[in-house]
Parts: structure tokens; sequence; C-alpha cells
């Protein structure tokens, strides 16, 4: 080991930088981002330090993508640690931080492969927009019953009690990074918490061009910038990067991993690094959610496929990357399965995979909740390349015309049929005819496109949306998986045909598609950034007559995440912490999200002392307006900007002040008095009582 006086300037830069927002007084957004930043640094330096690549936005990528898997797997082992010990036990990150960049024989950087100006300038602005998107106002929106659960949990991670992290039904990743946050700020309001997520929606964005720059030989910078640009206003992942779910750090471990396994198929001394890093994210991935194993089958193509550039790996060096894997996974998923509470999530499962009900037909569902999200102006175009790509892939594939074109006319056919009217291939239940009609067109589409990179961005999109669309009960939202294979297929296929074009014709589609996509953008920022009106709770008053939908004005079936939505529940939170409102509660608001504004005060039934009724409900809960006539009083109310969201009632045989005038509180005057209550106040066994044998 030698001294290296020569230091990579991009990380020293980082780490300065986090030092100096995560000591930054009075600024959350400051805060927020250098935590982020300590989180992030191990695998940046690591990568700057030990792997080669001539690309320098790829080894930006992969050195923040390997940091969020590191510290994923680290604040892991840290929440098995004294929890006064947390907050200092992370900064420890800085030393290994210098320790990387100081010792150890420094790498041989290859030749720089430059990035043309234009792409870069591009790939900026598009970062910018999408960003703009993804950050803006996530201090705004109160968080969701998912999010309040993995707020919960990582509280109690926080006071020590990390068995929880084996009673929740999916991997610990959502609450173990708002652990490491709050460790490191001693606050979990919305922003902080939110933020590593933000951060790893907008490197969705930039491992999806750095992946189709790598994969595609030709035309693979412009193919990696279309495909981000259809990121960039994906109403599934702005959501996903606007909320504490895992959606966003599993494609940036899967994207990671990708690019790993490209670069350890090239001859040298550092592939088998790089296929450690590629296991790491994989691992990272798994830690996050089941979803990563739709991956999996891709990314093995990756490894083994004989036309991809440098050398197929060896199966040894697979089976032997799988074990250290399996043994990584261990660490969690035997405590997990081992656990009293995996009964219920077994059931859980179980439930969504509805096995008695396939195959069923959710592609109606997945287009009308993804038309909610992000407008027909995105959904319809893309849908139309794809179906183009599936056709010509059919027609090259044989001399015999009519049968491929029967198989596109089923796949036609099913995917409007699903679209306008599911109930015409129906059969009893909830079982259909749609994966006869879709599923063997799909199926051999994928298996020969043309190319290997095209054939593993294929076998990704292709599996996770027949897994989802007919042996799924209820998939919601999970197709997001497939959506960076899907554009970049779509991207990368627009580009190369393009090419061939007349100009007018080139002109002209890059003209409608160009309208299209400012027009979806025009949708994503009116449906998550204006908080003057809530899209999804004053649906459809708050949808500009232009952007029409095939479920009307009904909301289609499904969950949603990340519009902006707020109750005044900090207000409350912070009344609770003055001791101005003191008993039991009961509330038409879900008890997960009511446990953690009200840092686990007891909700009781039916006559509690007090009563809070939003109206604006996440998920409403009944409440008899008669029972509130009679026995309670108007004791007072909550606006946020100036609108009123939440009344607070109050029984009439526990308070001599029932003929008080009521109450007008602002919760933007509250909201700091709550922000600052910390981490280690919520009473946990009260918040989740199902947890407390779980301690």
């Amino acid at each position: 080991m030698r001294l290296n006086l020569k230091l990579p300037a991009l990380p020293i830069l980082i780490l300065s930088l986090a030092h100096i927002c995560l000591f930054a007084a009075g600024l959350e957004e400051l805060r927020a981002l250098g935590a982020t930043l300590i989180l992030l640094s191990p695998g940046l330096c690591f990568c700057y330090r030990f792997l080669r690549t001539q690309d320098g936005v790829e080894r930006l990528f992969i050195g923040l993508a390997l940091g969020l898997a590191c510290s994923v797997l680290f604040l892991f082992g840290l929440s098995f640690c004294p929890s006064a010990l947390t907050g200092h036990t992370l900064l420890i990150i800085d030393l290994v931080c210098a320790i990387t960049l100081l010792l150890g024989n420094a790498v041989t950087a290859p030749p720089p492969r430059e990035l043309a100006p234009r792409i870069a300038a591009l790939l900026v602005v598009l970062l910018i927009a999408a960003g703009s998107v993804r950050f803006w106002a996530l201090r705004y929106p109160e968080f969701q019953g998912d999010e309040a659960r993995a707020m919960i949990l990582a509280s109690a991670t926080y006071q020590g009690q990390n068995s929880v992290l084996f009673a929740h039904k999916k991997g610990p990743t959502e609450i173990l990074l708002p652990f490491g946050m709050a460790s490191l700020t001693q606050r979990m309001s919305e922003e902080v918490a939110r933020f590593p997520f933000a951060v790893a929606g907008l490197l969705v964005l930039l491992g999806t061009f750095v992946l189709g720059r790598a994969i595609f030989p030709r035309f693979g910078s412009a193919s990696g910038l279309a495909a981000c640009a259809v990121l960039a206003i994906d109403g599934f992942l702005i959501a996903f990067s606007r909320i504490v779910q895992y959606q966003s750090i599993l494609l940036v471990c899967a994207l990671g991993a990708a690019l790993a396994l490209l670069r350890s198929r090239q001859a040298g001394p550092g592939s088998t690094l790089w296929l450690g890093v590629a296991t790491l994210l994989c691992v990272a991935g798994l830690y996050s959610h089941y979803d990563m194993l739709l991956v999996l089958p891709a990314l093995l193509y990756l490894s083994r496929s004989k036309n991809l550039p440098g050398n197929r790996l060896s199966w040894k060096l697979i089976i032997n990357a799988s074990c250290a894997a399996a043994l990584l996974l261990a660490l969690f998923f035997v405590p997990f399965l081992l656990h009293e509470k995996f009964g219920q999530t077994s059931s859980y499962l179980a439930t969504r995979l509805g096995l008695q009900q396939l195959p069923t037909n959710n592609v109606g569902r997945y287009m009308h909740l993804l038309t909610f999200y992000s407008s027909t102006f995105f959904v319809y175009p893309l849908a139309l390349v794809l179906s183009v790509l599936i056709g010509q892939t059919l027609f090259r594939s044989t001399n015999n015309k009519v049968f491929h074109y029967g198989l596109f006319l089923c796949w036609l056919a099913g995917l409007l049929l699903s679209t306008f009217a599911p109930q015409v291939i129906g059969l009893e239940g909830k079982r259909s005819l749609a994966i006869l009609l879709m599923g063997p067109p799909l199926a051999l589409a994928a298996y020969r496109v043309h190319g290997s990179a095209h054939r593993f961005l294929a076998t990704w999109a292709a599996l996770g949306f027949i897994t989802f669309s007919f042996f799924f009960a209820r998939p919601n939202t999970h197709y997001y998986v497939i959506h960076p294979a899907l554009a970049l297929l779509v991207a990368s296929y627009f580009v190369e045909n393009a090419l061939n074009w007349k100009l007018s014709l080139r002109l002209g589609a890059g003209t409608v598609f160009g309208v299209c996509g400012l027009l979806a953008f025009s949708y994503v920022c009116i449906a998550f950034m204006r908080t003057s009106t809530e899209f999804r709770v004053q649906f459809p008053r708050s949808r500009p007559v232009l952007y029409l939908a095939p479920f009307g004005d009904k909301l289609p079936a499904g969950a949603f995440f990340g519009f902006p939505r707020a109750s005044g529940w900090r207000a409350i939170g912070a009344l609770i912490s003055q001791h101005s409102i003191v008993g039991s509660y009961s509330s038409n608001e879900e008890a997960l999200i009511t446990a953690w504004y009200t840092r686990g005060a007891l909700r009781e039934e039916p006559r509690p002392d007090w009563y809070f009724i939003a109206q604006n409900a996440n998920d409403p809960i009944p409440v008899s307006e008669t029972l509130l006539k009679h026995e309670y009083y108007f004791w007072g109310r909550v606006y946020v900007n100036d609108q009123r969201r939440l009344d607070i009632f109050r029984r009439t045989d526990s308070s001599p002040m029932k003929n008080s005038p009521p109450s007008a509180f602002k919760e933007e005057q509250l909201r700091a008095v709550f922000d600052d209550l910390g981490p280690a106040t919520l009473d946990i066994a009260a918040a989740l009582p199902s947890l407390a044998q779980s301690r």
C-alpha cells in the first residue's frame, strides 16, 4: 500500500460539500443533501479509486449506485448497534472514504470516452427538468399509509428495536435509508426522509442513459438520451421518487448491475471486481423488494450472451458470485423467514398473487393507471411505437407471413380489448383469455428481436409484463420494474429506424412526439407540483379538459402514490406535543397515518376524547355524523395554504370550555414544531401494536 498523492477531485468535492450541507443550520434541504451525500460517498470513492472505466458519466453513476447499495447493507449492520452510537458511527464513513482515497495502488484509467457537447447539454437539461418534478415541494405532501409504516419502523430501528426489520412484509431498504437520514440529521421530516429516494429517482434517468450508451454500439448516446426523456415524464417513476418506498432504489441497482456485468465481460484484471460490484447491486436490489427477481433472468442472459462486447462469463464465476450473494441475502432473509410475523407476510403475498384467480388480465388496469399518472399523450404514443416494434419483429422472423400477421393481430386485439372492453375476453371471476391473445406474440417477439442488446431488454420487459399482467391478482404499480427496459427498447427502435426515413418524415415524427412530450410534461407538473389544487383529491375537477382518459372522470382502480395531499396532520402532532390536545382520539383517516402524526397517541373507538375529521383523507373511514352532532362540539379547524383541511371535535362531557368559540390553526405555523420532535419521540407500541412482541 502506498500513499496516493493524486486524489480524484469529484469525490473530494462531494465529501466537502456533504459536511458543509449536513451542519447547515436551519436549512432542511441542505441538511438532507449533506446526509444523502455522506451515505453515498463510500461507493463513489471506491469506484473512483479501484474501478476502470473510460466513461466519466458511467463512473459517476456506478459510484452513486454502489453508494446506495453499500449504505443499505451498512445500515442493516449498523441497526444492530446501540442507538446512541448510530449518528457518530455513520460519520465513520468519512474516515473510510478518506482511507479509500489515500491508500492503495491507483488504477490506470483508460483513455476517456468523450461525450458530445450537444448530448451533454441535452442530458443536463433533461435531468434539471426531471429533477424539478421530483424534488419540488417534497415537504408538502404528508406521509401516506405505506410511507407512515416505513417511518414508524425506521423510528423503531432508531430506538434500538431492530427486530422490526424482519416483521416488515418486504425488504428493509425503505426502513434503513430513513433510519440513516435520521441518525445523521436527528430529524424525520417528510423532506429529509424522502430526499435519498428522490436522488435515486434522478439516478434512474442517468443510469438509463449510461446503459443505452454502453449497450448499443451505434447511436447509443441518442438512444439513451431518448429513453431518458421518456422516463423523465413517466408518472410512475416521478411518484416513486417522491415517497419513502423502495422502487427507485431497486431500479438503480438493476441498471447498475447491468452496467457492471457489461464491464465484467471485458478482459483484464478488473473484471472480477466488476462482477463483485454487480453481485452487491443485485443483493441490494433484493433487499429492496422481490421485484428484483424479475430482472435476474435478463442479467443472466447479459452475462452469457455470445454477441455482446467482451467475453461471456463462465459458469464458475457466475456460481461463485451467486454463492457470495446467497451469503449476504441469508443475513436478512433467514431471520425474516424464521420471524414470528412471517405467517402474516406469506398470507399477504398469497393474496397479492391470487393463485386461484389465474390467469387474470391486468393490462387494462395498467394502461388506465399509467394514463392517470402520465396522461394519454405519454401512454398512447409509446404503446403505438411498441406495437409497431412487435409487429416488425414478427414480420421479419420468418417467411410464414400469415401466421405472424395473425399473431400481431392477436396482440393488437388483446391490447385494445384489455384497455377498452376487458369484459369481452373475460371468464368466470377475474380470469381472462388475454394471455392467449397477448402472451404468444410477445414471447415470440422477445425471443426473435434483433440483436443481443435488444434481446436482453426484451427479456427484462416481457418477463415482467407477462408476470404482472396474467399471473398476479393485484400488481397495481409494480409494472414500474419494466419501464427502463421498455423505454430503451422503444427509444432505440425509434432512433435506429428514423435515420432511414426521409427528412420530412423525420421532422414530422419528431414534431408529433415532441408536442406529445411537452403535453405529457405539463400534465405531470400539474399532477405532482401544484399544491393549491391537489390533483388526486380534487379529481376530475383538477384535470384540464385537454387530458381526457379511457377511464373517464372516475379514478381508475389501483394504488396512488406521490400526489400532493396535506390534511394538516402536522398541526395536530404539534398541538399534542404542546399539550393543547390531551386524551384519546379517532379519525376518518387510516390508523398508520394518524399514528405517525400523533406520535402514537391512543386511538380508540367508539367514543374517544377527540375526533379529527380530514377533508381530504387518503383512505377515508366512515364516521357517524349523528355521534359527532350529539356528543361532540366543534373545537377547532386546521388550515393549509389558507384552505380548510381538518376539523377538530371534542367530547362535550370532557370539556368545561364547550361554549368557547372554535380555534383556527395554520399548519404552516406549527409545522416546524412537529418537525423538531425528532425520531425518538414516537411511541412504537402504540403506533403499531402488532409489533409489541417483536422488540
